[in-house]
């Protein structure tokens, strides 16, 4: 989940509005108002920008954040019903060679020991 690039770009672009509107906002009233109201509500409105920019943001953060708890939590479910599922074959696997080694052992006529080794019968199939 690569979404640093997506989210720099997003930054980027809101940065790149709040700019585009501090700058109209600058141009507005260095053109209607006298030199220190001027000073006055440009700063104002530049804060205003900038914290409704930091606002959307943050909004947008807090969302991929959410995104991604959703994500994580899909996907440890997926890894325990993986985990369990991979436990069962093994134990069904290792049930069937037990089984297949049992059989082996009756055909050629041993005897399977509590050692594991088989015995010979005689050479006697059983």
């Amino acid at each position: 989940m690569n979404e640093q690039p997506r989210l720099r770009d997003e930054f980027e672009d809101q940065m790149a509005v709040a700019v585009d509107k501090i700058n109209a906002v600058v141009k507005e009233h260095i053109d209607h108002t006298p030199p220190m109201e001027n000073i006055i509500k440009i700063s104002e409105q530049i804060a205003d920008v900038l914290l409704e920019s930091a606002q959307n943001i943050v909004t947008e953060a807090n969302n991929q954040l959410e995104q991604t708890k959703l994500f994580v939590e899909k996907l440890k479910a997926e890894v325990r019903v993986q985990t369990d599922a991979h436990v069962d074959l093994a134990m069904r696997l290792k049930h069937f060679g037990s089984n297949v080694l049992e059989a082996h052992h009756r055909f050629h006529g041993e005897e399977p020991q509590p050692s594991g080794k088989p015995t010979k019968n005689n050479g006697k199939r059983g």
